[in-house]
């Protein structure tokens, strides 16, 4: 062989080792690209619980827990539809014509062959039968059991244990939802002592039955062991079967490290929402927004996003040293709304005209234009105003002192004893209108707060404001016995349509669901019932508006706005937004 022709041949098998490795790298053989880079992420409040199912609702932590723990399907970015990701197809609901379940709806669906756990083993219906379960144990209360109300049995097709339909006893509005966007939790990791396995279903989701299960000693034994603090922050004992597992977490930062032979990189070119790009996921913890200005100028976050000033983001934006490597994103997502909720279980608060006084005393334009610089609107419902169901004729509380005044004084409440804060006779007792407002510690809140503190003084309200991390007003709020006053904070809606079931019935105060407020309305409650099962979308909407209109009225909530998300990203990811909350979806930014 002469030299050219050995130079020759040399060079094409260079070539074919290079477009193999860049095609390797670009998903060409059928799997993800190469995982690479750590996207760092700054956050409000430390991540301290990987457990789906203990009373978690910090969005800290769902940030992180969605990157472990696999749902069936997914929302799509793009179309805010959704999507499957472990099962085949998003099952659409039917009616059961004849047999022992004649008259329920069922859900036929059937899991990936390919999607396995950490193990090795395959995700099967029991996986699916086992979360179930644990979401109905009846000593375990989570804000999923609310959306497994009707729920009454899962049957496995017996020739293949992938294969199931799950049965709800009557029509529900968010059924689909319900099953496909629960994180699906590990029978054998999470139950290996079988405690669960041999009691039916059917036992968790018969109401006749409940009372009986709770006396069984395989429910206490695995209340115990589930419960185990090994399972909030432990990395050995943390097993779901997403594409990331957590590496280390501290008080300030929670690292995940994704896996190097997750089951769905075989499936990204054809599914691209099972993408998982970034190396790494690290949550860090940067609450003050001079410390967030210093790591955008030295580059030491890739994404910004949570609670800072409006102001702050311009002027970030407008610094040439920061908006040389960073793209700032103003996005629409709906389904979010800053909120004041209230203890009903007050005696102060019974009067609804109270709760209206206190709406009046909000300035929202000073809010809206002075605090949120525009990126915002007025907020009257948990619905978004692009919604076709959106209640248009309510007419939104004007700023009044004199209304809030007025209101005050047609309850009883009246400044007796000259010291400019309003009081009743309540039980016998003198009650002065003081109220304990706990707020985030973030800039925003607080400047919201101290603007509403000041205006309702005017009118004989004098508030405290209680700055507090988000994971202690959880913890105040969120308990069967509501030790606290008043919260400001804000609210995200990840599923459409709504059901008003678990913020505002009766039946879902906590620790059964969100209800925080404890409102209780027989009339919302019955509505709330029928709007959630009806199969008539011309009803159901109808209903939509009466809901929103009474609950307007009732001011369990005082809905202030409906912010516009911001989010800041390094210019050398390409990420991915969406117009919903939160606004972006981790796993397919990508490294430009």
């Amino acid at each position: 062989m002469n030299k050219k022709l050995l130079y020759r041949t040399l060079i094409a098998l260079l070539l074919l080792i290079v477009v193999y490795i860049i095609g390797g790298r670009m998903g060409c053989w059928g799997r993800t690209p190469m995982a690479a880079g750590t996207l760092r992420m700054r956050t409000d409040s430390p991540v301290n619980n990987l457990n789906p199912f203990l009373n978690n609702s910090s969005g800290a932590n769902l940030s992180v827990l969605q990157r472990i723990f696999m749902t069936l399907a997914e929302t799509d970015p793009a179309t805010l539809s959704l999507v499957p990701t472990m099962i085949k197809a998003v099952p659409t609901p039917y009616e059961v014509k004849d047999g022992p379940h004649k008259g329920c709806t069922a859900y036929d669906a059937e899991i990936l062959d390919s999607a396995v756990w950490d193990n090795g083993t395959p995700v099967t219906a029991a996986d699916i039968i086992f979360t179930f379960k644990t979401i109905l144990h009846p000593k375990l209360n989570n804000a999923f059991k609310s959306y497994f109300e009707v729920l009454k049995t899962i049957e496995v097709d017996p020739q293949n244990p992938k294969k199931f339909t799950v049965y709800f006893s009557s029509y529900y509005l968010l059924g689909t939802e319900a099953i496909c966007t629960t994180p699906i939790l590990p029978a054998y990791h999470y139950d290996a002592q079988n405690l669960l396995k041999n009691i039916p279903l059917s036992d968790f989701t018969d109401k006749t039955k409940v009372a009986e299960l709770s006396q069984k000693a395989e429910i206490d034994a695995f209340l115990a062991a589930f419960s185990d603090p090994k399972y909030l922050l432990d990395a050995s004992s943390i097993v779901g079967n997403g594409p990331y597992k957590l590496e280390k977490h501290s008080e300030n930062t929670c690292v995940l490290l994704r896996k190097t032979d997750w089951w769905g990189d075989k499936l990204v070119n054809i599914n691209p929402l099972l993408g998982a790009y970034p190396e790494r996921l690290s949550f860090e913890v940067v609450k003050e927004e001079p410390s967030i200005e210093n790591m955008l100028k030295t580059q030491g976050l890739d994404m910004v996003a949570g609670s800072f000033t409006p102001a702050s983001f311009k002027k970030w934006e407008a610094d040439p040293e920061i908006n040389k490597n960073y793209d700032f994103h103003v996005i629409d997502a709906s389904g979010q709304y800053a909120r004041i909720y209230v203890n009903l279980t007050l005696p102060k608060f019974q009067d609804k005209r109270v709760r209206q006084a206190i709406a009046h005393v909000i300035n929202y334009e000073y809010i809206l234009k002075e605090i949120q610089l525009g990126f915002g609107a007025r907020a009257v419902s948990p619905i978004p105003a692009s919604m076709p169901y959106f209640a248009k004729n309510i007419i939104p509380y004007p700023y009044s002192l004199q209304k809030a005044k007025d209101l005050l004084t047609e309850a009883g409440w009246t400044d007796t004893n000259g010291n400019g804060t309003v009081d009743k006779v309540i039980n016998g007792t003198v009650t002065e209108m003081n109220i304990e407002v706990l707020n985030s510690k973030a800039p925003v809140p607080n400047m919201i707060a101290n603007s509403i503190k000041d205006n309702a003084l005017q009118a004989g309200i004098n508030m405290t404001i209680v700055p507090a991390d988000p994971n202690v007003i959880v913890e105040r709020s969120g308990g069967e016995v509501a030790n606290y006053e008043m919260v400001m904070g804000a609210a995200g809606l990840q599923s459409q349509p709504y059901d008003f079931y678990d913020r505002f019935h009766s039946s879902a105060v906590p620790p059964n669901g969100t209800n925080r407020s404890h409102y209780k309305n027989t009339v919302v409650d019955s509505l709330i019932n029928i709007h959630r099962t009806t199969l008539d979308n011309n009803l159901r909407n109808q209903l939509y508006v009466k809901l929103q209109e009474i609950i307007y009225d009732d001011c369990p909530e005082l809905f202030i706005y409906a912010p516009k998300t911001r989010v800041i990203t390094a210019k050398k990811w390409r990420p991915t937004l969406m117009n919903s909350y939160p606004g972006f979806y981790i796993p397919t930014f990508k490294l430009n």
